[in-house]
């Protein structure tokens, strides 16, 4: 548009607003793009980011178990029966929302990948992300399991969100 100036993000980098409506993802993903990481990473605010930036639809196991308990995850494990709960909702859920298509950005819990049957899953149905803050890859096996590792001490949101937006037609062809 004559006259956009366009948008500033958190690092002073100018964005272009020219496409801002268009919704149609700069990529089309063969499976789920899994996005896990460390709750200090903020791995779930860089998933929503990529998620506008690529246009790719965003699924978030959390907010769709607490959707369906119609309870936040917080008041789910503060019942007795909670952490096993929430566990079997986690485990129950997690193949759906990887498989559904079209297939796009799936924001694991920050536990998901702590079970073994849920790191199988997402093995067999998605491309694992995994934002890093201070986790060493050698006694970490989502780290490991990771096609694309974003290390969060070293890079902002919008800074680690530019760097998945960019890997997508890699990951694309994965």
């Amino acid at each position: 548009m004559p006259g956009d100036s366009g948008c500033v993000d958190d690092e002073g980098v100018r964005l272009p607003v020219s496409d801002y409506y268009d919704y149609t993802p700069t990529v089309i993903l063969p499976r789920s793009l899994a996005v896990a990481g460390s709750p200090a990473s903020r791995y779930r605010e860089v998933a929503y980011e990529l998620a506008a930036l690529s246009g790719l639809s965003l699924k978030d196991l959390g907010r769709w178990i607490e959707h369906v308990e119609g309870q936040s995850t917080q008041e789910i494990n503060l019942t007795d029966e909670g952490p096993e709960r929430y566990l079997q909702l986690e485990t129950t859920m997690l193949p759906r929302l990887l498989e559904e298509q079209p297939y796009g950005i799936a924001v694991l819990g920050p536990g998901t990948l702590d079970s073994e049957a849920n790191a199988d899953v997402v093995r067999r149905h998605a491309t694992l992300v995994y934002l890093s803050h201070s986790e060493s890859i050698l006694h970490s096996s989502p780290l490991q399991m990771a096609v694309v590792v974003v290390d969060m001490e070293r890079n902002s949101l919008s800074k680690a969100a530019r760097i998945l937006n960019d890997a997508l037609p890699r990951l694309a062809r994965t």
